[in-house]
Order: C-alpha cells, then sequence, then structure tokens
C-alpha cells in the first residue's frame, strides 16, 4: 500500500465556501487502485500550522501515479485548489500496517536541510516512533519514497482520540526533545495539519 499525504497554506483571506468546494470534490474521485481519501482543514490546534491536508491510500505506485496523473483530479487541483492555495508540500511512502482511524489525524511534513546526513534522519524517525502519549492511537514515521521531485524527505502521521490527547503529544516532554535535539539541527521547514476525521 501507498500512503500520499498532502499539506496546504492557503492564501490569506480565502473564505470557508471555496475550502469546502475543494474538499467535496476531492472525496468525490473515484479511482481505480485508490482505497480511501480522507481530507480536511485545519482544526487550529497550534500556531503556525498550515490550512488543509490530503490522507489518501493506494494499492501500490501505480495507483498513485493514476490520482496523479488523472483528468479529474487535476482539473480539481487546477481550478479549485490553485486559485485558494499559496503553497503546498507532499509525501508517499509504505505505511508498516494499515491502522484504524482516531478522531483527529495529524500530519506533518518534515523537508530536511541539504547537508543532513541520511542517518540524522533515520536517527529521528526512530525517536519519533517510539513516542507514546496517552490518546494517541498510533504514530507512522516513514521516508518519502521519491515518486515525485520535490516530495517531503520524511512523513509524520498519527491519529489522536480527542484533541486533548493531540494537545498532550505536543506538550509532551519527550516529544520536544526530539523536535528541539533532533529535528531542529536538520530541519529546513515543516509543514503540520490537525483535522477531523469524518466518515
Amino acid at each position: 500500500m501507498i500512503r500520499h499525504l498532502y499539506t496546504a497554506k492557503l492564501k490569506p483571506g480565502v473564505r470557508p465556501e471555496p475550502i469546502a468546494a475543494w474538499r467535496e470534490a476531492l472525496l468525490g474521485l473515484r479511482i481505480e487502485g485508490m482505497q480511501a481519501l480522507l481530507a480536511g482543514p485545519d482544526l487550529e490546534l497550534r500556531a503556525g500550522n498550515d490550512s488543509f491536508a490530503i490522507v489518501a491510500d493506494f494499492d501500490d505506485a501505480e495507483a498513485w501515479v493514476r490520482y496523479d496523473e488523472d483528468a479529474e483530479h487535476n482539473r480539481i487541483r487546477r481550478e479549485l485548489a490553485q486559485p485558494i492555495v499559496l503553497v503546498g508540500h507532499r509525501v508517499q511512502f509504505e505505511p508498516p500496517e494499515e491502522r484504524p482511524s482516531g478522531s483527529i489525524r495529524n500530519v506533518t511534513l518534515i523537508g530536511a536541510r541539504p547537508e543532513a546526513a541520511p542517518a540524522s534522519i533515520a536517527e529521528l524517525a526512530a525517536a519519533l516512533r517510539a513516542l507514546t502519549v496517552e490518546g494517541m492511537d498510533w504514530i507512522d514515521v516513514e521516508p518519502d519514497l521519491g515518486l515525485r521531485e520535490g516530495n517531503a524527505d520524511l512523513a509524520v502521521v498519527a491519529d489522536f482520540n480527542s484533541i486533548e490527547a493531540y494537545h498532550r503529544y505536543d506538550q509532551d516532554e519527550e516529544h520536544n526533545r526530539i523536535r528541539r535535539e533532533l529535528a531542529g539541527p536538520i530541519t529546513a521547514w515543516i509543514s503540520r495539519v490537525q483535522f477531523r476525521i469524518q466518515d
């Protein structure tokens, strides 16, 4: 399985209606090999967050390519996303296992500095994978597969059973040590969004 993560920072002053139209169009996509697609606006739980996230699962890399090249998907990008998106980031990775959905999904994409050693990125990923926080259902931390040029280097996706659980994760002492000591020195940019999972 391939999991695709996308985060977007929207242009200033974008109203809720075009965001809702973009989300509704994405949720209506039907592409061979696409298992699921979740999308939603940021819940504003953390200062500096981006505005919108997409999480989509595919049978394999070929199915992801069909999604990336799909005519309707590209119409949605061109007509609904491009007019409101200031900057977007993406990553594709192989999740280690199928995960149940929680209530709140956190999507974090990390772009590493050019001089960052692969061993440092791997150390950061291992430390984040080992985090345990009350109310965090699961966390996946995986490197990008390189299916598209310009992708982020590292994907972090986690589900929480409540907003309070996300705040515990965000304020957790070990999590903040990892941010400070392992992520800080090698991170060029970071993009994160928390959104509510809706069936």
